[in-house]
């Protein structure tokens, strides 16, 4: 009764937030449509390429988290699989694409465990460090000076920390230069995801300004990724979005810019998604337990 209830919600917030872009772009045209002939093409196309960019290190961070349950799975398999398992975030339910996920890898020869403490360590990893780099970048954006540095070094320490921890945890290692490696590759793939939004942004120039942008699609994603009544996140993390924009854009346009930035976001993924599919004519291959073909944790 209450999966029933809550996929009941989650269908009735994509028809709410549908109808709520709707009738504001039907209300507001005369002023929308302005606006959207600021943004040049080929800052879409900036934004594209570098979500792209963002989603194809995100295929290795995969492999990096199948790694420390003992595993290795090739990257061409594992961008398959990312592809394919994202786009069904978006289906009423909640947790099709973990079901997915977790279905590619037992077909690939992952056992139960493996397949569970992948999947673990890969979304605390997201999560984490999309909190981090998200509270890290807004300090950027609203502070200077010392405390900017004292505060920003004690970030850093407690990221590498929690990281070292999971590592401990999961798979026995005591690695400080693998947690210090994991931390940079984490920081430059949401850099580069928050990046896009920045390009999507004409109003906003400056090194400070990225660093809010940044920060203010990290945070939102993390609200959206927690807000479990909408798939995908969608509305959530857009109004989150627009909150964190605030202080230099007024809200109707931080919530158009969001918009655009969303649509290009479910563009990148659906493209990735085409590209995969043409891989599933070839025939999965067993997950190695060879070190030699392990990607570095």
């Amino acid at each position: 009764m209450t999966a029933t209830l809550l996929r009941l919600i989650k269908w009735l917030w994509l028809v709410v937030v549908a109808g709520a872009v709707v009738r504001y772009l039907w209300a507001h045209w005369d002023e929308v449509g302005p606006q959207l002939r600021t943004i040049a093409l080929p800052r879409l196309a900036l934004a594209v390429a570098l979500l792209i960019a963002s989603k194809l290190l995100l295929v290795i961070l995969s492999q990096r988290s199948v790694a420390l349950a003992g595993y290795a799975v090739p990257y061409r398999r594992m961008f398959t699989i990312n592809a394919l398992s994202q786009l069904a975030k978006y289906l009423p339910g909640g947790i099709w694409h973990f079901v997915g996920r977790a279905g590619y890898y037992h077909a690939d020869g992952l056992p139960l465990r493996a397949v569970t403490h992948a999947m673990i360590v890969e979304n605390l990893w997201l999560v984490f460090s999309a909190f981090m780099a998200g509270v890290s970048s807004l300090l950027l954006y609203y502070a200077d000076g010392w405390r900017l540095a004292v505060t920003l070094a004690g970030l850093i320490a407690v990221w590498w920390a929690v990281l070292w921890l999971i590592r401990l945890r999961f798979s026995g290692r005591r690695d400080w230069r693998g947690s210090l490696e994991t931390l940079g590759f984490q920081a430059l793939i949401w850099a580069l995801v928050g990046a896009s939004l920045w390009a999507v942004l004409p109003a906003l120039d400056g090194w400070r300004a990225g660093s809010l942008a940044i920060g203010a699609f990290c945070i939102s994603w993390v609200i959206g990724y927690m807000a479990l009544f909408a798939p995908g996140g969608i509305g959530v993390r857009e109004a989150a979005m627009t909150a964190l924009l605030a202080p230099v854009l007024p809200p109707h346009d931080a919530l158009l810019y969001a918009a655009i930035h969303r649509f290009l976001w479910v563009a990148a993924e659906l493209a990735l998604g085409i590209v995969a599919r043409t891989a599933l004519a070839a025939p999965a291959p067993t997950a190695s337990t060879q070190p030699s073909e392990m990607p570095h944790p």
